[in-house]
């Protein structure tokens, strides 16, 4: 499972693809602390934080 932290539509695209293609299951969060409970609740094995959407 991957969680994203990012606001960028095309990226999020393009993670999400990558993502399928390999059965991955992906969530996307707008901000730090709802990924922080995502990340606490699921404890995913990536995490993908865009440094420019914070």
């Amino acid at each position: 499972m991957i969680v994203c932290i990012l606001d960028d539509l095309l990226f999020s695209v393009k993670i999400s693809t990558a993502a399928k293609s390999i059965g991955a299951d992906v969530y996307f969060e707008r901000t730090p602390g709802m990924a922080a409970a995502r990340v606490r609740e699921k404890q995913p094995s990536l995490v993908i934080f865009d440094l420019n959407s914070v």
